[in-house]
């Protein structure tokens, strides 16, 4: 759907070589209604159970390869939900491989990274920060690092809520508020129109799509009845999640198991500030699994599409981790589709081997 006119056919649109299945999860966002759910892993077992019975309701599919996709909040989601179909020992989803972009998967790692990303330390952006802006940022990354692992060492949620929004203010506001730049882009300047404010936290009806989502005809067509359609973002359910401790915990844990039996997949656009390429590469270097120490090991390679180089990746039985150069936190959306279309369907064919 367009501003301007009707819908038309994406040039790049991911169902050119597959079945895709989008799923307004967790409940409340979307069209999804039902039990209020406020936790990754609770999330995770409705996703299991409603593939289980969709796949029940459409056996046609049943016997395809399955892979599951998610995009930011997608780093807390799509590992729970492989642990959750992984861990029955009657498998009767066939899922092969996840993938996530731009995730946001381990919090104490990736908070961590946000000082060097603001202040050029690696990230390959100049920063936009001075020398003592930089180091109230240090300072407060320490201090979120010990808030950090202090409360999710404990059951208290207060505790963990109250660390989250520590390092929510002091990591990711203060880029904002300081260096006047977009979280998701860091080369977009904060006062202009961005990518986030374009297409998430303007009025909704003033979109086509809602206008077309939220009709009755379109509504009854696809299922969701008199269920209104919430939009892209639920600042509700998001605050749901944030109050129950959820944002601030780590989800890598659960990839040692998963890669045991499929491959996953990471990239990450390099403009991206909240979810940054730093320290997705720290976390996925630092994850203890068999492995680990190739995986480490392994130097950063060029990526290449038809010649040219498009970002870099490091690979190693199973674990896969892209860098693209000059995207984004909303790649596949926005920035570069083609580019993000042609390194799935590379890895949809050939798995970890994606890059040969």
């Amino acid at each position: 759907m367009t501003r301007s006119g009707p819908g038309s056919p994406k040039q790049f649109s991911w169902n050119n070589k597959a079945s895709v299945l989008y799923l307004d999860q967790p409940t409340g966002s979307g069209y999804s209604h039902g039990s209020k759910v406020t936790g990754t892993m609770a999330a995770a077992k409705d996703v299991s159970a409603f593939l289980t019975l969709f796949l029940q309701k459409y056996p046609a599919y049943s016997k395809q390869p399955l892979h599951i996709h998610g995009v930011s909040y997608g780093g807390h989601t799509v590992p729970a939900i492989a642990a959750e179909i992984l861990s029955h020992d009657k498998q009767t989803i066939n899922l092969k491989s996840i993938s996530i972009a731009n995730g946001w998967v381990d919090p104490a790692t990736q908070y961590k990274s946000l000082p060097a990303m603001a202040c050029g330390e690696g990230s390959g952006y100049p920063t936009a920060l001075t020398n003592e802006q930089c180091q109230v940022m240090r300072e407060a990354s320490l201090d979120c690092e010990k808030r950090l692992a202090k409360a999710y060492n404990s059951s208290n949620i207060d505790d963990r809520v109250a660390a989250t929004l520590f390092c929510n203010k002091n990591l990711l506001d203060y880029f904002e508020r300081t260096a006047k730049r977009t979280v998701y882009d860091i080369r977009i300047n904060g006062t202009a129109t961005g990518i986030w404010d374009e297409e998430l936290m303007k009025t909704l009806p003033n979109f086509p799509f809602y206008t077309f989502l939220s009709q009755p005809a379109v509504r009854k067509a696809i299922g969701a009845g008199e269920t209104p359609f919430s939009g892209l973002f639920n600042m509700q359910v998001f605050r749901d999640f944030v109050d129950a401790g959820d944002f601030g915990e780590s989800f890598a844990h659960l990839l040692p198991s998963v890669l045991e039996k499929i491959p996953v997949l990471l990239y990450n656009g390099d403009a991206d500030y909240a979810c940054n390429w730093l320290g997705t590469k720290a976390w996925t270097d630092s994850l203890k699994w068999t492995g680990q120490n190739e995986y480490k090991g392994n130097k950063m390679l060029p990526w290449n599409v038809a010649g040219k180089q498009l970002g870099e990746y490091k690979t190693a039985q199973g674990l896969s981790f892209v860098r693209l150069f000059g995207i984004g936190h909303t790649a596949a959306k926005i920035d570069q589709a083609a580019v993000v279309l042609d390194l799935l369907n590379s890895f949809l064919q050939k798995g970890d081997k994606f890059a040969v």
